[in-house]
């Protein structure tokens, strides 16, 4: 028993002796790797107070392949997916949230009265958020956009490896992203993302809620500025399965839309 409170003191004494240094940097390191010993040495509860809690980890289900076209993927019935707001009033005021949030995020600029008026309609008349997004990022305004002198920094490529790495299980070089244009980044990514949710629909909805979940849950923890939603704020994977599951299926692809954009509007 001495003998480990001996290590233990001599770990803490390390520590603090690395915090006075002040590099952060090489504290965040040492401390993933001690965690372990420390754990197994002082138990649970004690590393805790010390290194704080462990990071949460989920298992994301196995990656489906996305067809070329994203229209070949959608043979499903969306109204099996999800659940769906019978009452048109709460779809309403949903759907106007939506027109607002989407113009900001994706353009950066506050909608205009016309233009959300005539996007409500179309939600009203049937349409989807998805092909309201989808008509946003393909007409002029944005197309002007993929044309500026914006390219991604290093930030931007950072995460698209690893984003692309993580939730797409493929593997892309830096040099092949290297000077993209921002705005057609995130058109790009989004659109691969909405791709991979329609495959996800076709083969296994489950499996749709668990990949979505893990990716909401990880972007919670990792960017905890971005977000002033508290459902967005919410790192833990459980609470976006059940959320999910219990909204129509379109709401699942606009929270992705959404998401995408605003974090690479935070790091670019």
């Amino acid at each position: 028993m001495k003998v480990k409170n001996l290590l233990v003191a001599i770990i803490l004494l390390g520590m603090t002796n690395i915090t006075f240094a002040e590099e952060v940097s090489l504290f965040e390191k040492y401390k993933s790797k001690l965690r372990p010993f420390m754990s197994k040495l002082a138990g649970e509860a004690f590393t805790s107070t010390i290194f704080g809690p462990p990071k949460k980890t989920y298992k994301l289900p196995p990656i489906p392949q996305i067809n070329a076209s994203a229209t070949s993927t959608k043979v499903y019935d969306e109204n099996e997916i999800g659940t769906p707001i019978k009452d048109k009033a709460v779809k309403e005021k949903f759907d106007y949230k939506y027109v607002v949030e989407v113009y900001d995020a994706v353009r950066g600029e506050e909608a205009g009265r016309n233009d959300i008026g005539k996007w409500l309609n179309v939600l009203n008349q049937g349409g989807s958020r998805e092909g309201v997004y989808r008509a946003i990022v393909l007409d002029e305004t944005y197309g002007g956009m993929e044309n500026m002198d914006n390219p991604i920094n290093d930030g931007s490529i950072k995460f698209t490896i690893r984003f692309m790495e993580r939730f797409f299980d493929r593997t892309i070089k830096k040099k092949s992203i290297e000077g993209v244009n921002l705005y057609r980044l995130k058109r790009e990514m989004t659109k691969r993302a909405l791709d991979m949710v329609d495959s996800f629909a076709a083969s296994n909805p489950e499996h749709l809620y668990q990949w979505y979940s893990v990716f909401s849950a990880e972007m919670a923890r990792e960017f905890k500025g971005v977000w002033k939603n508290r459902a967005r704020l919410v790192d833990d994977a459980a609470f976006h399965y059940k959320w999910a599951k219990g909204v129509p299926f379109q709401h699942l692809k606009s929270e992705l839309i959404i998401k995408i954009h605003k974090i690479y509007n935070s790091i670019n």
